[in-house]
């Protein structure tokens, strides 16, 4: 299953119910918790495409100075 997608969100219906919270609760919490990875996931991989491309840039303003 990729990235555990349902897995967890079905385990915290289960536990939620043990606990007394509703199934839209419970599942509202899984989701929750995998939006802030989502976040920090995405941030991530924007700053380090950002890393990766400067020096593309760098030389691609270089050459295009020199014409």
């Amino acid at each position: 299953m990729p990235a555990a997608a349902g897995v967890r969100e079905g385990g915290y219906v289960v536990l939620g119910g043990f606990f007394g919270l509703g199934p839209d609760v419970a599942l509202a919490l899984s989701l929750l918790k995998r939006g802030r990875e989502l976040i920090l996931g995405t941030l991530g991989l924007v700053l380090w495409q950002a890393a990766e491309s400067g020096p593309w840039i760098s030389r691609a303003r270089f050459a295009a100075s020199r014409d």
